[in-house]
């Protein structure tokens, strides 16, 4: 048999099963565009895509090889080649539609060879019918931006102005930050449809049809009381006035759980619906509750003008477990203020976590914009207490949206393992797959060299407390003492477990801790302390 009978006589036996393959090819596309996939389903649909590809590269190859005139065959069929690299760049989700469209184009010609010009009009028809349904249905970001935060000077409203200027930027819209009254009315915006953003704390969200985007910041539950009250523990709130917050705040929210928690919702604390601010304008009130970040700066002003004091939540643990959206928390000493130290000791509470949510299917254009202005704008410089994107990924406070999955995990879960199955499959591929197994091996090791400073600086932190508690216990210990061997002996201490701090607690992030310098502060604070009762009892022994 002649050469051109024989390349002849084997396009014709693929033709069938080749356009078979075009159409799966284009099925599997088609599905991965409408429908969110689990990691395990994309792993799947990449293999069989592969497999196909490499198909479609074992047939041109195999014609090109038994071509009478090779150079000729490759001229003729340059578009057929050319659609072969498009894969290449399929991390490029806009060329997927070109990838579709190149398999019409194969699949065409095979169905006029196989059925006539009838066939490739049919498939000519689908394709116009898909590119319509495209076009109809396409993600679109809402005209105008909403984002539900909080009342003027409070952090959420702080949150969502730097949120909303970097979607701005991000989308080009406009956005509009939305004055509410806190979690509760943010919740029901978003429920209704009211705003397409809204932030809550975590243990507000109960509905199902909101999803939660991001957690955002812990946020920490502060019982202010007002100098001279006696309240010293929550139950000391009976028969005082005591700002719970707006009704429609998640402080409120949270008020109501506490006082439940210690049986004080029976009447015998008069609630006032009012934020902590009121306490310094209206002197009858005694207490308040606030629940926010640490780095409020209007909780910052009223705390730091010696007037108000912090108040312990000593049943934490108890109330974490009644309330699984809270956790025990610790109010650092010397937060709002080194000197004097306020709060002058660490109080226990309770904290939960603000977190971004939208209303269930918003659109995964909107999520991602949202998403990217949050870790890739301003926020986190102006909110230093912002969740990384690195620890938001593996937040087990709530369940997160696949649109925002899919943000912090691009590759699915997919892996080095993926790749290495495609360059197999696919030789066409190969170069590609084994830059991009070295980059994502790379990848892997600079997240299990975060993972592993990660864990070194929570061993260091957990060394800084230990040595915290050590400079604690010598505090407590030189109180009243007059034994100038003593008071020497504990000099001696401190300033070795400085030293000790200073050389085994090297990490960068937990040298530029506020609990670090704090420690350090401490520290000098103690050594001066002592130093000057050892020059008291010397002066006091010379008059002697």
């Amino acid at each position: 048999m002649r050469s051109e009978e024989r390349h002849n006589a084997v396009e014709r036996a693929l033709r069938f099963p080749m356009l078979v393959l075009a159409l799966v090819f284009a099925a599997i596309l088609i599905y991965e565009l409408r429908v969110e996939l689990t990691s395990d389903q994309r792993l799947i649909s990449e293999i069989a895509q592969a497999v196909i590809w490499a198909a479609f590269i074992c047939e041109f190859v195999g014609l090109w090889t038994l071509a009478p005139n090779r150079r000729v065959f490759l001229r003729a069929h340059w578009f057929d080649a050319l659609t072969l690299l498009l894969p290449m760049l399929r991390f490029f989700r806009v060329l997927w539609a070109l990838r579709l469209f190149a398999l019409a184009g194969r699949a065409s010609d095979d169905l006029r060879g196989q059925f006539g010009q009838r066939g490739r009009a049919i498939l000519s028809a689908l394709v116009v019918a898909y590119a319509l349904f495209w076009v109809l249905t396409y993600d679109r970001l809402p005209r105008e931006i909403r984002i539900a935060a909080g009342h003027e000077g409070s952090l959420y409203r702080k949150v969502g102005s730097k949120l909303a200027d970097g979607l701005r930027t991000q989308t080009g819209r406009k956005v509009r930050t939305m004055d509410t009254s806190g979690s509760l009315e943010n919740r029901a915006l978003a429920q209704d449809g009211g705003t397409e953003l809204a932030i809550l704390q975590a243990s507000t969200v109960s509905s199902g049809t909101l999803v939660t985007m991001a957690p955002l910041y812990e946020e920490v539950v502060h019982l202010i009381v007002r100098q001279g009250t006696g309240i010293r523990r929550v139950e000391d709130l009976a028969g005082r006035r005591l700002a719970v917050g707006e009704e429609d705040s998640g402080t409120y929210h949270t008020a109501q759980a506490i006082l439940s928690q210690y049986r004080l919702d029976d009447g015998s604390v008069e609630e006032v619906p009012v934020g902590p601010s009121a306490l310094s304008s209206d002197p009858a009130l005694d207490a308040a509750f606030e629940v926010t970040g640490l780095l409020n700066p209007s909780l910052h002003e009223l705390l730091s003008s010696g007037r108000f004091s912090l108040v312990p939540i000593d049943d934490g643990p108890a109330f974490a477990v009644a309330h699984p959206s809270f956790r025990a928390a610790v109010i650092p000493k010397g937060l709002y203020s080194e000197r004097p130290p306020i709060p002058p000791a660490p109080v226990e509470t309770v904290g939960t976590t603000a977190i971004l949510v939208a209303r269930k299917g918003a659109s995964a254009s909107l999520v991602n914009a949202g998403l990217r202005a949050l870790y890739e704008g301003d926020v986190a410089r102006a909110v230093p207490v912002l969740i990384p994107a690195h620890e938001a990924s593996e937040w087990t406070g709530a369940s997160l949206d696949p649109m925002a999955r899919r943000y912090h995990d691009p590759y699915g879960g997919v892996g080095t393992v993926a790749n290495l199955v495609q360059s197999i499959a696919a030789v066409k591929e190969l170069l590609l797959a084994l830059g991009a197994g070295v980059y994502l091996l790379y990848k892997r090791r600079g997240e299990v060299r975060t993972r592993a400073e990660r864990e070194e600086l929570t061993v260091q932190k957990e060394n800084l407390d230990a040595l915290l508690e050590a400079t604690m216990a010598i505090e407590r210990l030189q109180i009243g003492l007059d034994d100038p061997d003593m008071l020497a002996e504990y000099l001696g201490q401190v300033t070795r477990v400085k030293l000790k701090a200073l050389s085994d607690l090297t990490h960068e992030a937990l040298r530029g801790d506020r609990q670090f310098s704090i420690f350090l502060m401490q520290c000098d604070n103690l050594s001066r302390k002592l130093e000057s009762k050892l020059a008291r009892l010397d002066a006091h022994r010379s008059e002697g």
